[in-house]
């Protein structure tokens, strides 16, 4: 484990900025009401595995040897895609809730719309509306006239 090469001090910086600028952004989506807090936690999850990272190398190191790899760059890509999976699966599970919260609303605007019929709409000044003109306008059509004799 000690051949695996360790992340240079360029590398680190730029990590610790990365994880710096990170955290001040989900907190400032979430402070202008951008972001929701229920979903905050897994950006701030992210800043703290980046600065776990960059302060305890020793971490990754394990994880480049658990996974068998030949240099912390690969560990790093492997724990982004690890990271984007977890993002997808979290966004899934709350797209299929309000799919399915938007099913149920459709279907109860439905049953109402049932249950009490609209009222006959008027246009300017008592003027029948477009669709009571196409439909044969109610009562000022076929009723009184010669044709309907």
């Amino acid at each position: 484990m000690d051949s695996i090469p360790t992340m240079t001090p360029r590398q680190e910086l730029m990590a610790l900025c990365l994880a710096a600028a990170l955290f001040l952004f989900v907190v400032e989506l979430v402070r202008r009401r951008r972001l929701r807090e229920e979903y905050s936690w897994l950006w701030l999850l992210a800043c703290t595995v980046i600065l776990g990272v960059v302060l305890w190398p020793g971490g990754l190191k394990a994880v480049t040897w658990l996974t068998g790899s030949k240099t912390p760059t690969t560990s790093v890509f492997l724990l982004g895609i690890l990271f984007l999976m977890v993002v997808c699966i979290h966004l899934c599970t709350k797209l299929t809730r309000q799919h399915d919260q938007i099913k149920q609303i459709a279907q109860q605007v439905a049953l109402l719309r049932v249950r009490k019929p609209e009222a006959p709409r008027e246009g300017p000044e008592g003027s029948p509306t477009v669709d009571e003109r196409r439909d044969g306008g109610g009562d000022t059509g076929r009723r009184g006239s010669p044709a309907g004799s």
